[in-house]
């Protein structure tokens, strides 16, 4: 219904007393994806410490009959890298009856890239990790410390990162790699972006996996 105002700020004590604090908040947005659109904020849910993934699947249920009943198609699910929401994507790929797609590769067929998307409501739904925090997924995992990251044939050893911060020419900063804020956003922008891969293949050509990796 149309908003309505309260008659006093009092009024909303009893309201506000009521509450049960609780230590995190889901919310739910949709995203058109196109240029200059904002994110609309659909649901904020406010989560005990049991929530589990069937709890969040349930939400997610709500929220695609809700988007069907007012003719909303929903493509993807893209949420946050936590435990939980990870389960709770793998939950509903397991649940429902999934559309299957074959990315084949090039030279090597065993190589071929299998996808499942679970079709909700009748429409395919492919679950994704947001960009932002797929970004910050991707520096996380240059600065875990392991001995040797690689990918195919190349490795991705954190020297590389440390030429680059090392150049006042750089791109990025040596606070993005060096005792970092792993919660900053920008941080992991500044790693992953185009100004950064223009870098490396200027400067560091032979390091072809941190080039592919970014």
């Amino acid at each position: 219904g149309e908003p309505r105002l309260p008659p006093s700020i009092g009024s909303l004590s009893p309201i506000f007393i009521s509450f049960t604090l609780t230590p995190k908040v889901r919310v739910m947005g949709l995203c058109v994806p196109l240029p200059k659109v904002p994110l609309n904020v659909a649901a904020a849910i406010p989560l005990p410490n049991s929530c589990t993934a069937k709890d969040l699947v349930n939400y997610d249920q709500q929220i695609f009959d809700l988007c069907q009943t007012h003719g909303i198609s929903i493509c993807a699910l893209a949420s946050d890298g936590a435990a939980v929401e990870r389960g709770a994507q793998r939950l509903l790929r397991a649940t429902q009856e999934h559309m299957d797609f074959t990315v084949s590769h090039p030279s090597s067929p065993h190589l071929a890239l299998h996808l499942q998307a679970p079709i909700i409501n009748g429409l395919p739904v492919v679950p994704i990790q947001d960009a932002k925090h797929a970004l910050g997924t991707a520096r996380r995992q240059l600065l875990s410390g392991s001995r040797a990251l690689a990918m195919g044939a190349y490795d991705l050893p954190f020297t590389v990162l440390n030429q680059i911060i090392s150049d006042p020419n750089s791109p990025a900063y040596k606070r993005d790699v060096i005792r970092p804020d792993l919660q900053d956003t920008r941080a992991s922008a500044r790693i992953t972006c185009w100004q950064t891969m223009e870098y490396v293949t200027e400067n560091h050509r032979q390091r072809l996996g941190f080039i592919i990796y970014i």
